[in-house]
């Protein structure tokens, strides 16, 4: 075979403009009549609309390539940047035939991971529209416009307003957290405009607290205590039980932290009765060894009687000077207290937010324990962290609040979790249920087999005495009493 070459050269220009006027457009094409002419648009839709409009022009129109040698114009759903016009060929691009340049846009990413989003959507539920807000899911459906079939998610706001949410558009929504039962957005206007903006200077605030707390902590200096003393070995023989895992693991991490030189920021998260008081006990024992004071800030009076009884009895026999500030001492007994912070006498005191008064003067506060963070309201946390400046910080929580948890998280506080439970502990048992006189007293009579004790939870203080005698006929071996809030604290 033999094989030649050929060059061919053809003038090319842009093709006649036609405004999107179709009438113009046939006019053009029975003067000029090329033996090839094509329109290119974006979408179906339009392909169809225009060759409809071009055969009440008289034209023969076509729809694919293969129309090409019988059609005066063919329509092709394509994209093209440009046209052109070789004289006996003649192709238009959407924006040539328009007279306006289309942009193509590149698919929007996802700003975040839906998978299973949808799954987990149920009737009822509430979500969060990015751009309008607080919306109640109503469900799915599908519905055609044009020749175009979607899936939609339905979306009703207040005023039962409702907005088809293409499926494609998901990443849109986020799943509500917030208080039960919200107010829905309303559809228009800015009103969620004017919450996101409130939140977003609440997030720069939050976010410039951190960049300051991280800052004084990186630059303070605090206490370095001592390795532990033989009496710190005694005092924790005394510890009636076995040490769990986790829980002998966040006590090396309380010691280390008080033996650097840094002052400690740490979180002990753990479930109750998981060991977080035992863990306190020994930071504050370590810390007296040192001749520094510590302070025990709890939100309630009888916490904090249980925390005195405790530490009394665990420090019985060393020379430590425990004392309790709150409403159930008396005057007498709260001024010496605080003479005996002033110049030293006392090593341990424990109190409510009692102790966040300004007024009160520590000889050397060497460590604040902080037990059930979440429970203190906003100035007494900022009462806590000017109180905290250059002092080792333990806090105890079963249920840390957010911004704690975010501060253990991102490393400005340190964490602790103490998940393993105590040795032999049982599993809570709950059972749900009508109202079983017979299931009430088989559970009490269990219970005082084990030399246990057992709490009555009724909903009404008008009532609760006649529910005590009723109990009392029902187990006549039990011992019941009444306590509520109404009661008379003698």
């Amino acid at each position: 075979h033999e094989i030649t070459s050929a060059t061919l050269s053809f003038a090319v220009t842009d093709p006649p403009v036609a405004q999107g006027d179709v009438e113009r457009l046939a006019r053009h094409l029975k003067n000029r009549t090329p033996s090839l002419a094509v329109i290119t648009v974006s979408s179906a839709a339009s392909r169809d609309r225009l060759a409809g409009l071009a055969a009440d022009q008289e034209l023969m129109v076509g729809t694919t390539p293969a129309e090409f040698d019988l059609a005066d114009i063919v329509f092709l759903h394509e994209h093209l940047p440009r046209g052109l016009d070789t004289g006996d060929i003649i192709v238009w691009s959407e924006g040539d035939f328009t007279g306006r340049r289309v942009q193509r846009r590149q698919p929007r990413a996802r700003t975040r991971n839906v998978d299973g989003f949808f799954d987990d959507l149920v009737v009822g539920s509430f979500v969060v529209h990015r751009n309008i807000g607080i919306a109640r899911y109503s469900g799915s459906t599908t519905r055609t416009m044009g020749e175009t079939t979607r899936d939609y998610l339905v979306l009703e706001f207040r005023g039962h307003d409702r907005l088809f949410l293409p499926t494609d558009q998901i990443d849109l929504l986020t799943p509500y957290t917030g208080a039960a039962n919200p107010n829905l957005s309303r559809m228009g206007g800015a009103e969620w405009q004017r919450t996101r903006n409130k939140a977003r200077v609440a997030a720069k605030g939050i976010a410039d607290e951190l960049v300051e707390l991280y800052r004084l902590r990186a630059g303070a200096k605090g206490f370095q205590f001592s390795s532990d003393t033989q009496w710190q070995i005694e005092m924790e023989n005394l510890f009636p039980f076995t040490e769990t895992p986790d829980q002998q693991r966040a006590i090396d991490e309380v010691k280390a932290d008080m033996e650097s030189d840094r002052p400690m920021d740490r979180l002990i998260c753990a479930d109750v009765g998981f060991g977080k008081t035992e863990i306190a006990l020994r930071a504050v024992f370590k810390a007296v060894q040192d001749g520094k004071q510590v302070a025990l800030l709890v939100p309630t009076t009888l916490l904090a009687s249980q925390h005195f009884t405790t530490m009394v009895e665990r420090f019985a026999s060393f020379p430590v000077k425990v004392a309790m500030l709150s409403r159930f001492v008396t005057d007498q007994e709260a001024r010496e207290t605080l003479a005996g912070l002033a110049d030293g006498s006392v090593d341990v005191v424990v109190g409510t937010h009692k102790l966040l008064n300004e007024s009160i003067k520590y000889k050397d506060l060497g460590l604040l324990v902080v037990d059930e963070e979440q429970r203190f309201g906003v100035s007494h946390k900022d009462a806590i962290k000017r109180m905290s400046v250059g002092v080792d910080v333990l806090t105890l929580t079963a249920s840390p609040i957010p911004r704690t948890l975010e501060l253990a998280l991102t490393g400005i506080r340190d964490l602790s979790m103490v998940t393993t439970p105590p040795t032999d502990r049982q599993p809570i048992l709950t059972h749900v249920g009508e109202h079983d006189e017979g299931a009430i007293v088989e559970a009490i009579r269990r219970e005082l087999l084990r030399e246990g004790q057992v709490f009555y939870v009724h909903n009404r203080v008008s009532d609760i005495e006649q529910v005590a005698k009723k109990l009392t006929l029902l187990v006549p071996e039990a011992r019941v009493v009444v306590a509520h809030a109404q009661m008379d604290e003698g």
